[in-house]
């Protein structure tokens, strides 16, 4: 199983979603939020998981089937900090933002990489794909 991690932050709050399925549209995924302030997701085909996000997500890659996505940066922060992230897609925007949260702020070790693709959209936008050497 492929891990996908993309950076994403929501103004109010950092929320992490694992989407389990196809990568692109998330409607028919099935959705697991990791959050300590949610009760409830509007989303269907979704649960909320307050605790033992890691325990969750082994449980998750260990099972056969697609891609896993995950975006969140304290989120994502948690799983590179225990090597449980096999490839990145970093997405990268023609925007400077002047101040925000950085994307790999609090990861205790280097991780080598190799880049595997690529991607320039449209819109500006570059994808950047990469192994974990």
């Amino acid at each position: 199983m492929r891990s996908y991690l993309s950076g994403s932050v929501d103004r109010r709050l950092y929320i992490g979603v694992l989407l389990v399925g196809d990568i692109g549209p998330i409607g028919d995924a099935t959705k697991i939020v990791f959050s300590t302030t949610l009760d409830k997701v509007k989303w269907d085909k979704a649960r909320i998981v307050k605790n033992n996000i890691v325990e969750e997500f082994l449980k998750l890659k260990d099972q056969p089937g697609k891609n896993i996505s995950l975006s969140g940066i304290n989120t994502a922060n948690v799983f590179i900090n225990k090597n449980l992230i096999d490839e990145y897609w970093i997405a990268i925007h023609p925007v400077i933002l002047g101040s925000g949260k950085k994307l790999f702020e609090g990861i205790s070790k280097n991780i080598l990489l190799k880049l595997i693709d690529t991607i320039k959209l449209k819109s500006g936008v570059v994808a950047l794909h990469y192994k974990k050497i």
